[in-house]
């Protein structure tokens, strides 16, 4: 069953490319402001992956400014890596023209899980997911997972108060 795709269910195929020389991207989930998340896979043990693209500026970047991905990948490997609904980083850095996060492909989104259950959620689930949700458990990213989907949209920031 096909499970990943965009929000209309269809994949948007590129070109196949390597990033790193170890991961072959398949398709694009989705695209934003930012830049690109992608699927890809390590040709070495054929594991899946969520890769982060964004072009890096033509000009260098200020020094006290880095890019949101590079600040994204930052905060993530500030969060330990057996936190339930985040994705361990597996590898960031430049490659070619773009700055890249690679992430831990966790599952489907919540939208893909809908139409897999036939375009409605039971009431129970509905129930578990809002629990979820007003507890910030969850979120509706291109790449959370069973059973708890998580954070990877791009929001990614360090919480001013370090002791809440």
């Amino acid at each position: 069953m096909e499970l990943y795709g965009n929000a209309y269910g269809s994949r948007r195929h590129v070109m196949p490319y390597t990033v790193c020389g170890i991961y072959q991207v398949d398709y694009m989930l989705s695209s934003g402001s930012s830049g690109t998340l992608m699927h890809a896979f390590s040709i070495l043990d054929g594991t899946e992956v969520a890769l982060k693209l964004q072009l890096l500026p033509r000009e260098p970047p200020v020094p006290e400014k880095p890019l949101q991905l590079e600040y994204e990948t930052a905060v993530y490997k500030l969060i330990p890596d057996d936190t339930v609904g985040f994705p361990r980083v597996l590898w960031s850095g430049k490659d070619g023209n773009c700055q890249v996060l690679i992430l831990e492909k966790l599952g489907p989104t919540l939208d893909q899980l809908r139409r897999i259950c036939r375009g409605r959620f039971s009431l129970r689930t509905i129930c578990m997911l809002a629990d979820q949700m007003v507890r910030h458990d969850i979120s509706t990213s291109p790449v959370p997972s069973p059973p708890k989907p998580g954070l990877t949209d791009g929001i990614c920031l360090r919480y001013a108060d370090k002791q809440a």
